[in-house]
């Protein structure tokens, strides 16, 4: 039981990886779908309170941590109160983990569009605390489970092998084997 943990936790763990990631991507593409046509709105009417507003409003998903939208010139148009002063606007799309005040976070950023003219690019910032909990927690269960697999067929065998020293045996017959006279 121990081998099958040794060798199956660090593929249960990249597998649990590929899934955050992927969440992470699917949550960066509903805050995209769910802001770009007001954002651009904003940004056309040159409205930077408003834009704060909704940015604001959308990091208040547990796992976000700051957002930025940047402008056609690649500055930024507004951003978040918590956004980190080391990131700056980028022309092209890109994703990377970055290490701030002691912490870990996931830096994602989506290209905003309108009838095919580039608008600007929203930069999305993710807290990766929660992930690091939800291994920690992942590896936890995961032994447990393997543990209680191995107690658990541990005392089925020892159940079964009380249950056969039960059941009475016959003694075995003595078979004689008749000799010819040929030796």
């Amino acid at each position: 039981m121990g081998l099958i943990s040794v060798y199956t936790l660090p593929l249960a763990q990249n597998l649990l990886n590929e899934w955050f990631n992927h969440d992470i991507e699917q949550s960066s593409i509903r805050i995209l779908n769910a802001t770009q046509s007001t954002l651009i709105d904003h940004i056309d009417k040159d409205e930077k309170k408003q834009v704060k507003t909704i940015l604001t409003q959308a990091t208040q998903e547990t796992q976000l941590f700051a957002l930025g939208l940047c402008s056609q010139s690649n500055v930024f148009f507004e951003k978040t109160d918590n956004f980190p002063s080391s990131i700056d606007c980028k022309l092209n799309e890109f994703a990377k983990k970055i290490e701030y005040k002691g912490a870990e976070y996931f830096v994602r950023s989506k290209s905003l569009f309108s009838n095919k003219t580039f608008k600007g690019q929203l930069i999305i910032i993710y807290e990766l605390d929660f992930i690091k909990s939800r291994n920690y927690l992942f590896k936890k269960y995961f032994i447990e489970l393997i543990v209680s697999i191995g107690i658990t067929i541990t005392l089925a065998l020892s159940f079964f092998s009380y249950i056969l020293n039960l059941i009475p045996s016959k003694p075995a017959e003595k078979v004689t084997i008749p000799q010819t006279g040929v030796r």
